[in-house]
C-alpha cells in the first residue's frame, strides 16, 4: 500500500495544478434557495425531501443564498434545511446544478433555510422531528466535512450521503469554516483546529436531545477536527469523553492526519470504548498530495493496514473500489459498493460490526470489493 512515489516533487505540483484545475470551475455555490421553490413545487416534480440540521462555526455571509462564508465566527450558529433528492438521482453521485437556478427534476435543490435563534430551539425542532419516528429510527448521523468544501458542497454531500445509505435517522451537518478553495489548505488546516470546542460544544447540545443515538462520519481533514475534539473530551475529565453523547460509532473517511500525531491522539481514546472504522485507500491523491504539502509526513489515509490495526481500529480497506472522481478522495461516498457496506452497517443502530462464532464481518454485505481488517483479522467483500 504504497503509492508516495508520487510525491516526488514535480509529480506532486503538477497533482496540484489538476486538483486547482477541477476546483475552480465555475459550479455556483449561492444554491441555498435558490429558485423559491416549495416542498410541494419540488415534490411536484418527483423530488424525494430529506432534512439536514446544521451546526456551523462559519461566519455568516450577506449572500443569504450562500448563508455562511468560509470566514471563522466566534459562535455556532444553528439551521434546519430542506434538500430534494431529484427523482433521476444515481447512488454514489450528487446532481449539482450548474447555474444559479436548479432544476428540481435533474438536480439537488436546497429550500429556503429555518435559521434558529438558540441552540434550546435547535434541539426543540430536532426532538419534535425525532418524536414523529419509529422508536428504532431516533438516532442521529453527524456528518463532518473535510478540506476545500464549502458549506453548499457540505449540505449536498450529507444530503447525498444520508439519502444514499437509507439512513433511518437525522442527519446532522457540523460545518467548520474551510474557504472552499484548493489553495487554502493552511487557513482550511488552521479553521478545523478553530473548530475544535465549537464540534465539542455542538456535542453537548446534541447529547441534550431524546436521540437514541449518534453515528460519526468525518471525512479528510474534518476527522482531524473529529480525532481531536474527542481526545479533548477526555482530557478535559467530562464523564468518559464522546461516550457521554452516547456515540455508537466513528467512521474515519481518508483521514489527513499525520500517522504520528494520529498515534498520540489515540492514546487517550481507548477508554471511550467507541469502534472506531478507518477507512483508506492506496491510490488516494489528495492524500499523497497533503503528504508532499507535510513534508513527506504520511496520512493516516495512506497508512500501513497492519500498523492501524495494531492502534486497536477497524480498518476498511477501499483501494480496489473503483471511484468516478479523479482524486479517490470520496470513495466512502461516491462508490455504491462502499455506499452499501457503511449503509447497511449504519442502518442497525448499533455498530458497524458483527461478531459471530466464524470471526468478524461488515453487516453481511457482500458483492463489495473491500477488505476489512481487525486485530490481524481479514476479510474480503468481492
Amino acid at each position: 500500500m504504497n503509492k508516495l512515489s508520487w510525491c516526488r516533487p514535480q509529480r506532486a505540483f503538477a497533482l496540484l495544478a489538476l486538483l486547482t484545475i477541477a476546483g475552480c470551475g465555475s459550479l455556483p455555490q449561492a444554491l441555498i434557495g435558490a429558485g423559491d421553490f416549495s416542498e410541494e413545487q419540488v415534490k411536484a416534480k418527483g423530488a424525494e425531501i430529506i432534512e439536514v440540521y446544521l451546526a456551523t462555526s462559519r461566519a455568516s455571509d450577506d449572500n443569504e443564498k450562500v448563508l455562511f462564508s468560509g470566514e471563522r465566527a466566534s459562535m455556532i450558529s444553528f439551521t434546519k434545511l430542506r434538500v430534494a433528492i431529484p427523482p433521476s438521482h444515481r447512488p454514489g453521485e450528487i446532481e449539482r446544478p450548474a447555474r444559479n437556478i436548479p432544476n428540481p427534476r435533474t438536480e439537488f435543490t436546497i429550500l429556503a433555510p429555518e435559521l434558529f435563534p438558540s441552540s434550546r430551539a435547535f434541539v426543540t425542532s430536532l426532538d419534535g422531528d425525532l418524536a414523529k419516528r419509529p422508536r428504532n429510527e431516533r438516532d442521529v448521523l453527524v456528518f463532518v466535512h473535510g478540506y476545500n468544501t464549502d458549506l453548499t458542497s457540505a449540505i449536498f454531500r450529507i444530503a447525498q450521503f444520508a439519502y444514499d445509505i437509507d439512513y433511518p435517522g437525522i442527519p446532522v451537518l457540523f460545518s467548520w469554516a474551510s474557504r472552499g478553495r484548493t489553495l487554502d489548505y493552511i487557513y482550511d488546516l488552521n479553521s478545523a483546529l478553530h473548530a475544535r470546542d465549537a464540534l465539542l460544544e455542538t456535542g453537548q447540545v446534541l447529547s441534550s436531545s431524546d436521540a437514541d443515538g449518534f453515528n460519526v462520519v468525518a471525512h479528510s481533514m474534518g476527522t482531524l477536527l473529529t480525532v481531536e475534539a474527542m481526545r479533548q473530551a477526555v482530557l478535559a475529565n467530562r464523564g468518559s469523553g464522546p461516550g457521554e453523547f452516547r456515540v455508537r460509532n466513528v467512521a474515519l473517511a481518508a483521514p489527513d492526519i499525520d500517522i504520528d500525531l494520529f498515534r498520540r491522539q489515540l492514546e487517550v481514546l481507548p477508554a471511550t470504548g467507541i469502534p472506531i472504522y478507518v477507512l483508506v485507500s492506496d491510490d488516494d491523491r489528495a492524500l499523497i498530495l497533503s503528504t508532499f504539502i507535510a513534508g513527506g509526513r504520511r496520512r493516516v489515509g495512506l497508512a500501513d493496514l497492519e500498523e492501524l490495526t495494531e492502534l486497536g481500529l477497524i480498518v476498511i480497506d477501499l483501494s480496489e473500489v473503483e471511484d468516478r472522481d479523479t482524486t479517490s478522495h470520496t470513495k466512502f461516498a461516491n462508490s455504491p459498493e462502499v455506499i452499501k457496506v457503511l449503509g447497511e452497517g449504519l442502518r442497525t443502530g448499533n455498530t458497524l460490526e458483527t461478531r459471530t462464532d466464524e470471526g468478524f464481518r461488515i453487516a453481511d454485505v457482500t458483492n463489495a470489493p473491500t477488505t476489512v481488517i481487525q486485530s490481524g483479522r481479514a476479510l474480503v467483500f468481492e
